[in-house]
């Protein structure tokens, strides 16, 4: 009897290699996010230091022009925090569709391999078949010397 062949075993190749592309991409895009989660961090730092420094200089009888200074300062980092927001929320929304691509692959690529699986089975089966047909062959053969 021939060998075992998958009939869809291309495809399976194809399914498995996009599945690992769209794991390399949830990992750039988890990557992304920590970048976006520091900068954001570290903008929500620097204005509280920046904060407690003018009420530490306030306390000193800080004059107009730095306490205008500071405001223009503080609008500078507002503007700054929630531009890092927005980055790090579309990261997080392509992490999301990054992971849910990744995950319709894995199925894909799962559904393929319990076919093959099924097939290997069936194959398995009519080879034991057709075994026990040569044996029972043999077997009547030899009654009938």
């Amino acid at each position: 009897m021939k060998k075992f062949k998958f009939k869809l075993e291309k495809i399976l190749k194809y399914r498995m290699q996009i599945a690992k592309e769209f794991k390399m991409q949830v990992v750039e895009a988890n990557r992304l996010v920590r970048i976006k989660e520091k900068d954001f961090e570290e903008a929500v730092l620097e204005k509280k230091t920046l904060l407690e420094q003018r009420n530490l200089y306030a306390s000193q009888n800080l004059n107009i022009k730095m306490l205008k200074n500071y405001a223009g300062y503080f609008k500078v980092m507002a503007r700054r925090i929630e531009y890092y927001k927005r980055e790090l929320k579309n990261a997080e929304e392509n992490l999301e569709n990054k992971k849910q691509l990744y995950i319709k692959a894995i199925q894909d690529q799962r559904a393929l391999e319990r076919l093959k699986e099924k097939a290997k089975l069936e194959y398995d089966y009519e080879l034991m078949k057709d075994e026990e047909k040569i044996v029972d062959s043999i077997v009547s053969f030899s009654n009938k010397d």
